[in-house]
C-alpha cells in the first residue's frame, strides 16, 4: 500500500473519531471507518513495516484536529450549483434545440443539472441502477479532457500543450458547473494527472485518489459525511481495487466483456452499502444496463460539452448540434425504461446498516467461495450470476409484499408533511396525502409492493400534503380522488388539478357526512361541513378533510391540518370521534390538538408526521404534554421513522424503524 493511502485513511479515520465526541450520531460511520482501515492494513502490509502504523496514527491525530479545529457548522454547506451566467445562457440555448424532456436530460447528463428532470424518468434511472450518470462526475471530465488531449494529438500538439489544454477544460467545467463532490475530486485528481504529465512522471490512481480525498478532507473535513462524498469515492475505490479482482476470477480476464462486466460490479459493489444504508435500495441489472447505457451517454457528454463551447460565439451552430442529440437521448430514455420496468431490477428494503453490513459479508463470502474454486470462471458465470441477482430480487420483493395482517396502516416517514397509506387484505390501497417530495413517496411505496391506489384521500392544498401528487398519478393507477375542493392559488394546487384531468382520474369533493367503502375498509368523511369556515388565520388548513377510518372494531381519526377553529366545530359535533388511532393535525404544531378533541377521541396511540430538524419547531412541547396524558403512546416519524400499525380488526401489532 502506497503511503498517500496509508495517509488518506488515518485522515479519515481521524475525522470519523473527532466526530464521536462532537457529532454523536455520526459514530457507527466512524466505526466502519476505523474498522476498514484496520483490516486493509493488516491485510496488505508485511509485519516488518512497522512505520506504516506510526504514519497511520500520526494523521489519525491530525484528522481528529481537523474536524475539531472547523468552524461550529452542525453540517457542511455545498457551495451552490448550475448559477454560472454562462451556463444560463447554454441551457437557454439548448432549451430552444430540444425539447423539454431531452433537454432536461441532456443537461442533467452533460452538467449534472436535475432539477428539471422529470421525476418518473429520474426514477426509471434509479431502478435500472443509472441515476449516476445524471450527476456531473469523474466520467464526465474523464470525458472532455481525453477528448480535447485526443484533438491536440491529432494535430501533433506537443505532450505539454495536449496535458495544459485538457487541465484548462477541466477547471473551466467545474467553473461551469460548480464544485460537487464528485467533480471536485476528478478536477483535483486531474490536476495531480497532468502536472504529472508536465514533469514527465507516473501516476499511480490509486495513490493520486487518496491525495485528492485528503486535500478535498483538508479544505472541509465534515465532507466526509457527505452521502455525495462517500459515493464518489466508492466508486473509484470500485473501479481501482475491486474490478481488477473480479476480473481475476475469469479464464479470459482481458476480455472486453470480462473487463466491462467487473467495472461494473466492481463499482456497484463499492456503493452498494451505502445505497441501502442511506436509500434501501440494491438495483440487480445494472451489470447489464450500464454498459448498454454508457457509450450513448458518452456520445451525449462529448457533443453536448462541445455544443455548449460553440454557443458561445457561434449559437446557431451550437443549436444545430444540441438538435442532433434527440435520437441518442430518446436511446438512452428508452433503456432506462425497459431495464427499470423488468420485475425485480431494483430491490426495495428498509434503509439499515444492518443490511448493508449484511450485504458486504455475503459479498466477502462470494468472493472467498469464487476464488477457492479450481480454475477460472468462464462467460457463463455472468450469465448465472445476474439470473441468480434476478431470482434473489423477486423472491425478496414478493416476501416483502406478503400481507400479515388483515390491515396494514403506515404512516410514511417522508420528511416534514403527511402520508399515510393502509392496505388490506384483499388487495385495497388508499393513500391519504403524498407529501412533497416524489422521490421519497414512490421509494415508500415500491418498498411496500404498491402498483395501483384505489383511493386517493388530498387532505388540503399544501404542499407537503399535496406536492408529489402530480408525479404520483402519472405513474400510479389511481381510481379516484377526494379532496375539499377549497380554493386556493397556488402552482402545485394546478398542477395537481391538471394531472387529474390529464389522467381522467375522477375528482370527488369531501364534505361532512359522506360515506365511501374500498374493500371492507370504511371511510366517513367528518370535516369540512357544508359551511366552509372563512376568515380564520389559515381557511386553507381548518377546511382540511377529517376522515375517520374504520376497520371492524379497529378505528383512525385523520385530522389533515386543522387549526382551532376547526378542532372547536369538530369537538362540539355530535359525531362519535372515539378513535383507537389519532393521526395529530398539523405536524403536532401548538395548536394541532385541544383537551375537549382528545377527551372525544379518546386515542390508545398517537401518531405526529413531522420532519426531523424542522424549522417550524413541530411537534411543539404544550401538544406532547396533552398527548401524554390522554394517549398510552405517541410515536413521531422524525424519531421512530416509517411506523407502521397492523391489525385484524380486533388486536394492534405497532412497530417504528427506529
Amino acid at each position: 500500500m502506497s503511503p498517500a493511502v496509508v495517509v488518506a485513511l488515518g485522515t479519515m479515520a481521524g475525522i470519523s473519531l473527532a466526530s464521536l465526541i462532537d457529532l454523536p450520531y455520526l459514530a457507527i460511520w466512524a466505526i466502519f471507518i476505523f474498522t476498514c482501515s484496520a483490516a486493509l492494513m493488516r491485510a496488505i502490509f508485511q509485519p516488518s513495516k512497522g512505520q506504516t502504523l506510526t504514519i497511520f496514527l500520526i494523521f489519525v491525530l491530525l484528522g481528529c484536529l481537523l474536524l475539531i479545529m472547523a468552524p461550529d457548522e452542525a453540517e457542511s454547506h455545498r457551495p451552490e450549483t448550475h448559477t454560472n451566467p454562462l451556463y444560463k445562457s447554454i441551457a437557454k440555448l439548448s432549451a430552444k434545440a430540444l425539447n423539454e424532456k431531452d433537454n432536461s436530460l441532456m443537461l442533467a447528463i452533460v452538467f449534472g443539472d436535475q432539477k428539471n428532470v422529470d421525476p418518473v424518468e429520474k426514477d426509471n434511472f434509479r431502478r435500472a441502477g443509472l441515476l449516476h450518470m445524471f450527476a456531473a462526475s469523474g466520467f464526465n471530465v474523464a470525458l472532455l479532457a481525453g477528448f480535447l488531449m485526443i484533438l491536440a494529438r491529432y494535430a501533433n500538439a506537443p505532450k505539454i500543450a495536449s496535458a495544459a489544454l485538457a487541465l484548462i477544460s477541466v477547471i473551466f467545467y467545474l467553473w461551469l458547473v460548480g464544485s460537487s463532490p464528485s467533480v471536485a475530486r476528478a478536477v483535483v485528481m486531474s490536476i495531480i494527472l497532468y502536472l504529472a504529465i508536465f514533469f514527465g512522471r507516473r501516476v499511480d490512481a490509486t495513490a493520486s485518489t487518496s491525495i485528492a480525498a485528503v486535500i478535498l478532507l483538508a479544505i472541509d473535513p465534515r465532507a466526509l459525511f457527505d452521502i455525495g462524498w462517500q459515493l464518489s469515492f466508492a466508486s473509484l475505490f470500485g473501479l481501482l481495487v475491486l474490478a481488477p479482482l473480479i476480473a481475476n476470477l475469469f479464464e479470459y480476464k482481458r476480455s472486453k466483456v470480462i473487463s466491462a462486466f467487473s467495472l461494473t460490479l466492481g463499482a456497484q459493489i463499492a456503493v452498494a452499502p451505502f445505497l441501502i444504508n442511506y436509500f434501501g435500495q440494491l438495483s440487480t441489472l445494472s451489470v447489464l444496463a450500464n454498459p448498454m447505457a454508457s457509450g450513448v451517454v458518452a456520445y451525449v457528454t462529448v457533443v453536448g460539452f462541445l455544443a455548449a463551447l460553440l454557443s458561445t460565439f457561434w449559437p446557431t451552430l451550437a443549436g444545430y448540434i444540441f438538435a442532433t442529440l434527440t435520437p441518442p437521448l430518446a436511446l438512452v430514455s428508452w433503456t432506462s425504461s425497459v431495464f427499470a420496468n423488468i420485475p425485480a431490477s431494483t430491490i426495495e428494503m428498509e434503509a439499515s446498516l444492518v443490511y448493508a453490513v449484511l450485504f458486504l459479508l455475503l459479498t466477502l463470502m462470494v468472493f472467498a467461495a469464487l476464488r477457492s474454486i479450481k480454475g477460472r470462471l468462464t462467460m457463463s458465470a455472468i450469465i448465472i450470476f445476474i439470473i441468480a441477482a434476478q431470482t434473489a430480487g423477486l423472491w425478496i420483493n414478493l416476501a416483502q409484499g406478503i400481507q400479515r395482517e388483515a390491515l396494514s396502516v403506515h404512516f410514511l416517514d417522508i420528511g416534514q408533511g403527511d402520508a399515510t397509506l393502509i392496505k388490506s387484505g384483499d388487495g385495497s390501497v388508499i393513500l391519504i396525502d403524498g407529501g412533497r417530495d416524489f422521490f421519497l413517496l414512490d421509494r415508500e411505496l415500491r418498498q411496500r409492493q404498491v402498483t395501483h391506489l384505489d383511493l386517493l384521500i388530498i387532505s388540503h392544498a399544501h404542499a407537503d400534503h399535496l406536492g408529489s401528487v402530480s408525479e404520483l398519478v402519472k405513474k400510479y393507477p389511481v381510481a379516484a380522488v377526494i379532496e375539499p375542493g377549497v380554493k386556493y392559488d397556488s402552482d402545485v394546487y394546478r398542477d395537481f388539478r391538471q394531472a387529474l384531468a390529464a389522467n381522467k382520474i375522477p375528482r370527488l369533493i369531501g364534505r361532512r357526512h359522506q360515506k365511501y367503502k374500498v374493500g371492507e375498509v370504511e371511510i366517513k368523511i367528518l370535516m369540512p361541513g357544508k359551511n366552509l369556515i372563512i376568515g380564520s388565520n389559515s381557511d386553507v388548513n381548518n377546511n382540511s378533510i377529517v376522515a375517520k377510518i374504520e376497520y371492524k372494531k379497529f378505528s383512525l381519526l385523520l385530522t389533515g391540518d386543522i387549526e382551532k377553529e376547526a378542532i372547536s366545530e369538530l369537538s362540539e359535533s355530535r359525531v362519535n370521534l372515539k378513535a383507537r388511532v389519532l393521526k395529530v393535525s398539523h405536524q403536532g404544531s401548538k395548536n394541532g390538538t385541544t383537551v375537549a378533541l382528545l377527551k372525544k377521541v379518546q386515542p390508545k396511540y398517537a401518531i405526529i408526521s413531522v420532519g426531523q430538524s424542522n424549522p417550524f419547531g413541530h411537534p411543539h412541547q404544550i401538544t406532547l404534554r396533552r398527548l401524554n396524558k390522554f394517549a398510552l403512546k405517541t410515536l413521531r416519524t422524525d424519531q421512530n421513522g416509517d411506523i407502521y400499525i397492523g391489525t385484524d380488526g380486533n388486536s394492534i401489532e405497532m412497530i417504528s424503524d427506529k
